[in-house]
This record gives structure tokens, sequence and C-alpha cells, in this order.
């Protein structure tokens, strides 16, 4: 109902634009011809030219007209610069409604979901966090303030709040109560902390994963309340090192991120209401061969390398396993709620 009446609030300002840039029409149409007919020798352009900024005010210094011609112009002052003003006002409060009524839509889109990731801040690392998301079918919204970085994602269909990261009122909107984790991949450590803090404190519970450019900030975010913090730059270093000690692990673990590899890594956590729970990992096995049990931390913390055959699925269960995407994917509903 409240969109329904935007609409109807929305309507009344795109008729008020129409009807002003018609009056403009009508005055730069009627200044046009009429310094057409009164100097002779002037042509379209240069009585479209001066009619222009006769109704704005610029003025054309001491340019002279005939009589005819400055009494013309004072009448085209008297009601050019009234119409003029009235069609840039509307133009501009066009502008404003558009934008409420595009962020009220999008605001509408981003209440209607839950166990959703928040990703805030949409540069090299949000991109690509976003990115991965998208190819999962996960869903998330992004927090960002720069506009440019907005239009960006609108043109993806991501659904994005602009404001302020660092704002409980931005993390409020982009639904931070109702979310399963938040991303904070702002380009300032500082930011981070406190968008870190601002999450920890709306969501107790929530899983939160933040970057960090100086090494002293790793502990810090952690401090904070971050339950995960990743670092490019010390990241960077580390993948190098494997590339060079473990190069065959790293390339595996590399393809099974390419859907065209033919397998996939996978964590499947087993939710309490899933026809999982209770069900032997033999008797799964039996019906999906493509996928092999690598391990299963328990709700308890504990890990189980090469699970037996016998060990049952239960509720709060993360199991790890490698097959090919669809046999993964597959689990992975097959773990969710029913």
């Amino acid at each position: 109902m409240d969109f329904l009446k935007l609409n109807r609030q929305h309507q009344p300002e795109q008729v008020r634009l129409l009807r002003a840039l018609l009056a403009l029409v009508a005055v730069l149409t009627f200044g046009t011809c009429g310094f057409m007919i009164i100097q002779e020798d002037w042509g379209f352009w240069r009585s479209l030219y001066f009619t222009v900024i006769t109704i704005t005010t610029v003025g054309y210094g001491d340019y002279g007209l005939c009589e005819a011609g400055e009494r013309f112009t004072a009448i085209l002052l008297i009601f050019g610069i009234g119409t003029a003003t009235y069609a840039f006002g509307e133009v501009v409060k066009s502008a404003i409604a558009y934008q409420s009524a595009w962020s009220f839509r999008m605001q509408r889109k981003v209440d209607r979901i839950n166990n959703h990731f928040v990703i805030c801040g949409f540069g090299r690392v949000g991109k690509t966090v976003c990115e991965r998301l998208t190819e999962q079918s996960v869903p998330f919204v992004v927090i960002e303030n720069d506009d440019d970085a907005i239009k960006e994602c609108i043109a993806r269909d991501y659904l994005c709040v602009q404001g302020e990261a660092s704002a409980d009122a931005t993390l409020l909107e982009a639904g931070i109560q109702r979310a399963r984790g938040i991303v904070c991949a702002v380009d300032s450590d500082s930011l981070n902390i406190v968008i870190t803090l601002g999450a920890r404190e709306l969501n107790p519970d929530i899983l939160i994963v933040s970057r960090a450019d100086a090494e002293d900030a790793v502990h810090k975010i952690h401090r904070a309340g971050a339950s995960h913090v990743v670092s490019p730059l010390l990241r960077g270093g580390d993948d190098i090192a494997n590339r060079l000690t473990r190069p065959h692990l790293t390339e595996f673990i590399d393809q099974s991120r390419d859907e065209a590899s033919g397998y996939k890594l996978g964590e499947v956590k087993v939710a309490p209401a899933s026809t999982l729970v209770g069900k032997t990992l033999k008797d799964y096995g039996r019906t999906h061969a493509s996928i092999a049990f690598l391990a299963i931390k328990h709700a308890d913390g504990q890990t189980r390398i090469r699970p037996k055959a016998d060990e049952a699925f239960a509720a709060g269960d993360i199991v790890f396993v490698v097959g090919d995407s669809d046999g993964v994917y597959q689990m992975s509903r097959d773990a969710a709620p029913v």
C-alpha cells in the first residue's frame, strides 16, 4: 500500500514537470520567433541564443537592439524569467523525487530478505566477495557511500544501501539484525574496527569477517569482535609461499573454485530440521556417489578427519566434502531446513 501511495504522489510531480517543460518550450519558441521577426537580419540560431541568455538573465552586454527589439526583450524578461525559474525548479524537484522513489523501492527489497550477508565497501575486495556470493546464489546487501559505486551495484542488479557503513542506522537499513554475516571490506582499518563494533552490538551472534591492511590492525579488529580477520597483504605472501612449497595442492584448491574444473570443495552445515539428521554417511553415499567426505566438525568443536561410513549426521555438523558441483550443491540443499 505504501508503494502504491508513493506512485500516486509521484504522478502529479511528473505532470507538473511536463507542464513546466512545455511552458519553457513555449517561451523559447515565442522569443525565438519574435527576435527573427523584429531583428530581420537574425537567423534561427541567433534568435534562440538571445532568447536563452535573456530568460536566464545572463545578458548580452552592450549588443545593440532596435527599439522594437528592446520592447520585446522587456516583455520576454517579464514572462521568461518566471517560466524558466519554475521549469528548472520542477526539474530539480523531480530529480529529488526520483531518488526518493528509488531509495524506497530498494529498501523494500532489502527489508524482504533475511539470513543474508552485508558487504561493507564495494572496492576491489568487496566486488570479489559479491561476485563469489552471486555465483553461489547467496543473498547479500552492499553498503556503499560513493555514487559511482552505487551506480555499478545497480547495474549489476545488486541490492544496496547508500550511506556510511560505520553508522548504526545504515547497518540497520541493510538488515544487520536479520543477517547471518557481515564483511567489513572498506579501505580503512579504523573504519573496519568501528563497523565491527557496531555490527557486534546490533547482532551479537553474527559472523564478522573483516579486512585489515596493517599488521597491528589484525589484533585490534579481533578485539573489536571480528570472527575472522583477513589481511590481503599477509595472505598474498602466504599464497606465494604455498605456490613455491605446495604448488600442486594450491593448484587443486584454485581449480576447485572454477565450475569448469569438474569438481568442487564444499562446506555444508547440517540444519536441525534437515533430512540429513540421523542419516549415516554410508546411506547418503549410496545415492550420491559423486561426492567424498573429507571431514566433519561437530557442534562441540571436535573435528573428525576421514569419518567412518557408519557415522550419522547430527544437527550443527559442518561437513567438508569434495565432488562434482551438482553433488555438492545437492548436499547443501539436503542439509537445509525442510
